[in-house]
């Protein structure tokens, strides 16, 4: 399972590397954990949140200013509210 997630998350950052943000993502992560640099990169250029359950990078975003994540909790409580169903 490890390195299948390696190879998801190297295949990501082969793709995610070629945008201009990445720096400013690696300088956004560098005090939290820099493996998430690729995640925050692509918010930066989509504008769409971070689904995670990483509460690590989530609070860290946070104190930083950053209120980019989001949870499966909140996920459902969205589409529930919009009447649309994930199952």
């Amino acid at each position: 399972m490890k390195k299948i997630l390696q190879r998801i998350l190297y295949s990501i950052k082969k793709v995610i590397y070629q945008f201009k943000n990445i720096k400013k993502a690696e300088e956004i992560v560098s005090a939290i954990d820099t493996e998430d640099a690729p995640f925050v990169e692509l918010h930066l250029q989509t504008g769409h949140k971070i689904w995670t359950l990483d509460k690590i990078l989530s609070n860290g975003l946070k104190e930083k200013g950053y209120d980019i994540c989001i949870t499966t909790t909140e996920v459902k409580e969205r589409l529930y509210k919009k009447g649309n169903s994930i199952c």
